[in-house]
């Protein structure tokens, strides 16, 4: 019977120790039928290998913060590089399209002018000048101009002067000058060529001037 107790005993020491030993504390064997002694409880305060494990963690958490931020600022110059890159693309286009204006600018080729009016041809022979006017409207300056021996002796062959309403068989230079202001002026050949039909001169050197462009003068 003793021993049995004494077992029962052993048995209850060794899991009080046990248990201790899960608490840090070190193992107590308490001796065969004498009192066990206290346990020492382990303390909670973390030890030095759980505090590494902790700011070890702490140091991975900023990392990642550090990382997102690294991501965001490089997602954040790739939008401002591609913003760039666009408007560089655009300026590119601008420019090409003012390069090509200006080329054609350069390329286009000038209007040909108008061939200027060729001379008519000059009287070969005697020029004849033939006045159709109104008489009753002649002005002293036009009777001095058309009287003028400077003015008579540019036609060789001869200078006439009729009134629209008495053409003394002049008609069809009446009619061809229907519709102008009188005194019309005619420059024409023997052949009935006209190589004049205007205003009558206003004085003897315009008179001149214009007999002699019409002769191929200058």
């Amino acid at each position: 019977m003793r021993r049995i107790t004494g077992l029962i005993e052993l048995l209850a020491a060794l899991a009080v120790a046990a248990a201790a030993c899960c608490l840090g504390a070190e193992p107590q064997v308490c001796p065969v039928g004498g009192p066990c002694p206290p346990v020492v409880k382990q303390s909670l305060t973390p030890t030095p290998a759980k505090k590494s494990l902790a700011e070890l963690g702490a140091a991975v958490d900023a990392a990642q913060v550090a990382l997102d931020a690294a991501i965001a600022a490089v997602n954040a110059s790739k939008t401002v590089l591609t913003r760039a890159m666009d408007d560089a693309a655009k300026s590119q286009t601008a420019l090409d399209a003012a390069k090509k204006a200006l080329l054609d600018a350069l390329n286009v080729v000038p209007p040909v002018p108008p061939e200027p009016p060729k001379p008519e041809p000059a009287p070969p022979g005697p020029l004849f000048g033939i006045v159709i006017e109104e008489s009753s409207q002649r002005t002293p300056c036009q009777a001095t101009v058309m009287a003028a021996p400077a003015v008579r002796a540019l036609f060789t062959g001869g200078l006439r002067i009729v009134d629209k309403d008495a053409p003394a068989g002049l008609d069809k230079w009446v009619q061809a000058s229907a519709g102008q202001l009188l005194p019309v002026l005619f420059l024409t050949d023997k052949k009935g060529t006209v190589f004049y039909k205007g205003a009558l001169p206003a004085t003897v050197p315009a008179f001149e001037k214009l007999v002699a462009e019409k002769r191929g003068g200058k």
